[in-house]
């Protein structure tokens, strides 16, 4: 049970050790796992935001090197030899763990700590998608919103589109289910037509909260379970890197001439094309 007789300090350790079960919103296990381990690191004295950061990013050294800085035991958390981008996600999660651990105060003042690491790093804070994906509300905020915003990122200007941030966020919005439809993968979060039997058939079948209608006889649906962290940044990327070939059709540029320029002026554009490659050789998809 909960300690409601704890100091605050404590309690957010408790909390922090318990994170899935104090969460509104669901964690990766990996990250409930290593607040875990980092809930052991932070047992004794007052706690200040910045010795969060920094307790959480020698927590996540010592994970990713497999052994304790303290004694050189070697660690058994079982996120020991993971990919790289196990550890991103992860160290995206740090902020997310200060709130849903500590009061709200404490929690902001990790976040403006974060920022000043993100900046220095020069990481961007979506980089991965970094919450599991369960309803069309999470998929429109971590997946289509996160993609949205980098697609409007990207250099149009430079192609003679200025001042168009509207019309490329309408024709967004517009093609997406193109993309999906025609995607050629098997997605957990895809796009079914009503006027087909088999998909109407799921359709009808599909919790409220994992459907979404979007005009005519499209359908926006997450069918039967959880999308994964993994699976969600691909979709995510997915979109990120096919919606440009689209949009510039639209906008009657050259679609070729386009995917060069932001291959050549964008790295974001070209890590998740290399994060795409690498899950579908992974997936031997």
């Amino acid at each position: 049970m909960r300690g409601e007789n704890l100091q605050p300090t404590q309690d957010a350790i408790e909390k922090l050790k318990r994170v899935q079960e104090f969460s509104t919103q669901p964690f990766d296990s990996r990250v409930a796992t290593f607040a875990k381990f980092l809930a052991t690191r932070l047992n004794g004295g007052d706690i200040v935001p910045l010795g969060f950061m920094m307790a959480a990013s020698l927590a996540l050294y010592d994970v990713e090197k497999g052994e304790s800085g303290f004694t050189g035991e070697p660690l058994t958390t079982g996120l020991e030899h993971q990919d790289p981008y196990v550890y991103t996600l992860i160290s995206l999660n740090v902020p997310a763990l200060a709130q849903a651990s500590f009061p709200k105060p404490f929690a902001d003042e990790v976040m403006l700590e974060y920022g000043k690491y993100l900046d220095l790093s020069g990481k961007e804070a979506d980089e991965l998608v970094i919450r599991p994906v369960s309803t069309i509300e999470q998929a429109q905020t971590l997946i289509f919103d996160s993609a949205l915003n980098k697609v409007k990122l990207l250099d149009w200007e430079n192609l003679g589109i200025n001042g168009k941030e509207k019309d490329i966020e309408k024709l967004f919005n517009a093609v997406f289910p193109l993309i999906l439809r025609n995607s050629g993968m098997n997605f957990p979060l895809n796009i079914l037509m009503d006027d087909e039997p088999q998909e109407a058939d799921l359709l009808k079948e599909a919790d409220p909260e994992r459907k979404k209608h979007l005009g005519g006889k499209f359908w926006l649906t997450i069918i039967n379970r959880v999308i994964p962290v993994e699976e969600a940044t691909f979709i995510r990327d997915w979109l990120y890197c096919k919606s440009p070939e689209f949009i510039s059709h639209q906008l009657g540029l050259d679609k070729n001439e386009a995917i060069k320029h932001f291959l050549n002026n964008n790295p974001s554009y070209l890590m998740a094309g290399i994060r795409l490659n690498s899950f579908l050789e992974k997936n031997n998809l």
